[in-house]
């Protein structure tokens, strides 16, 4: 028997089905959920900026945004449905008359027209089903969850603001003694965290009678550029008398001042000119001041440091004038070295402290590796402030500790992306628009989504044992200079460098080793095609 084979397109019975779902119902999901962050962020931003937002108001804007989002959604549900049910009838018609196929009872062609209408009918079913279950989903619990967070957000800043306004009416009464407690960082050490926690706790304050300044730039429009200005001219200039004026102006009111900024360290150490202005400008407040400064084991601040200084760096080009990454094993090496206590081009906190102790201020220490700092800054170093105290630890225990910031660690493994872009540059594979910071956001993909690989899984150079131990001792003196001197605190240093260590937290990229390796090089030969 001869069988004549079709010369026409073959459909297989499994085409466009896999899971059941259509590119129109993907399409449905993916505008969904796009709508829906874009909802949200827009109105938490709302939340955040707006004192006449309400809980009321966010009901209602998100509501007509879903509802925008179902009719859409409704409108791409019929054509996702029709457009099954047109594959399914030229399904049908195909299978029942295929061209060039003999017909008869039967045959192999009538079974298959059979068995392919019945696949065809259960596949509409199952992608209608599969719609409705899509309309249902799980959305409405999240938009639920989220409506009902941002609603709260919205009440507990209508009520902030509130209390702030009352309690502004009516101010605490002036002190006769005010104090100024002075924040100087240095930088790396939570300086972010505790700023964050003191705006939102202006309230409080006020009810212990504490102004928060914020932090220097609040009281003066550019700090960075007026201490430009006082190392040009070699003293004093208007922007810093502004300065003194606020301070002045707050103390003769009785004001308790808090006051924060971590540039203060950075330069009374680099600009004896600087230093003295402050000693100047401190004076007054003596000696109800307390200086406080950030305490970090040095074997976590100096690669927080380290990475802190090379990233946001432009191509080494003439043009860009930008630098090389240097290799964090060097770096160290270079630190052991140093005797002016500085790490790159900040501070120590070891440093800072016995700048302000050498002047004969107050200084409290404020220990972050605890994670316990919120509460020791509020509880114990500010002086007088029970109100403050008992609120953030109410809110603290309502919130299982999850109300303090946790500490922002650098991912010091960008700086390995960095190193291997780096090559890549000097070997002119790079296209000139492609800028420095994007070629290494390629490489974090690449390696950590195509490769699934850690920052890093890369042939490494590592401390040897020597260097270790010498880490470690330059670690414990610092914690010691810092006041740390207990048995208790040398071995919560030591067990945490080497759990540091562990994580390969001391040690750099062969950058070069790296960049041979065969996956790298086709990666980065292909790199004028991204």
């Amino acid at each position: 028997m001869v069988q004549i084979r079709s010369r026409g397109k073959s459909r297989s019975p499994t085409r466009g089905r896999g899971s059941g779902v259509s590119p129109f119902q993907v399409t449905i999901k993916a505008w969904k959920a796009g709508l829906l962050l874009f909802t949200l962020a827009y109105l938490q931003y709302m939340v955040l900026t707006s004192p006449e937002l309400t809980s009321t108001t966010i009901t209602n804007g998100l509501d007509a945004a879903l509802s925008s989002s179902s009719q859409t959604r409704e409108e791409m549900r019929r054509r996702t449905l029709s457009n099954n049910n047109s594959n399914d009838d030229e399904k049908t018609k195909t299978s029942k008359n295929p061209p060039g196929m003999i017909k008869g009872p039967g045959s192999s062609s009538e079974k298959t027209s059979i068995g392919s209408a019945k696949a065809n009918s259960k596949t509409s079913s199952n992608n209608s089903e599969k719609v409705e279950k899509f309309e249902k989903g799980d959305a409405t619990a999240t938009t639920a969850a989220a409506l009902s967070a941002l609603s709260t957000l919205a009440d507990k800043k209508r009520t902030a603001i509130n209390e702030t306004a009352t309690i502004m009416s009516s101010p605490p009464p002036p002190s006769k003694n005010p104090h100024l407690v002075l924040h100087v960082g240095p930088p790396k050490t939570g300086t972010t965290s505790l700023q964050s926690m003191l705006h939102h706790y202006v309230p409080q304050l006020l009810t212990d009678g504490y102004y928060y300044a914020g932090d220097a730039s609040t009281m003066m429009k550019d700090f960075r550029l007026c201490l430009n200005r006082i190392k040009k001219a070699g003293g004093s200039t208007g922007c810093w008398t502004d300065f003194v004026d606020s301070l002045e102006d707050h103390r003769k009111k009785g004001h308790n001042l808090i006051l924060s900024n971590e540039i203060i360290s950075w330069h009374v150490r680099k600009e004896p000119i600087f230093w003295k202005l402050v000693k100047e400008a401190l004076k007054p407040w003596l000696p109800n001041l307390t200086v406080v400064v950030g305490y970090r084991h040095l074997h976590n601040f100096l690669p927080s440091t380290h990475y802190e200084v090379q990233k946001n760096q432009r191509w080494p080009s003439k043009v860009e004038k930008g630098k090389y990454v240097t290799p964090l094993t060097k770096f160290w090496r270079e630190q052991f070295n140093r005797k002016d206590q500085l790490v790159g081009p900040m501070p120590t906190p070891a440093s800072v402290m016995q700048q302000f102790r050498k002047a004969h201020y107050n200084v409290s220490v404020l220990d972050i590796e605890t994670k316990e700092q919120i509460s020791e800054f509020f509880c114990h170093i500010l002086p007088n402030a029970p109100k403050t105290c008992a609120h953030h630890e109410e809110l603290r225990r309502g919130t299982n500790g999850t109300l303090i910031p946790s500490l922002n660690k650098n991912d010091g493994g960008q700086v390995n992306y960095d190193a291997l872009a780096l090559v890549a540059f000097q070997r002119e594979l790079l296209k000139d628009e492609q800028t420095r910071k994007y070629v290494r956001s390629k490489v974090k993909d690449f390696n950590e989504i195509q490769l699934k690989r850690g920052p890093n899984d890369f042939p490494l150079d590592c401390l040897n044992s020597t260097e270790e131990l010498q880490f470690l001792h330059e670690s414990l003196q610092h914690a010691h200079d810092m006041g740390f001197i207990s048995v208790a605190m040398t071995n919560f240093v030591t067990k945490d460098f080497f759990k540091t260590k562990a994580k390969n937290k001391f040690c750099s990229i062969n950058a070069l080793a790296a960049f041979e390796q065969k996956e790298w090089y086709d990666f980065f030969h292909s790199a004028k095609k991204w």
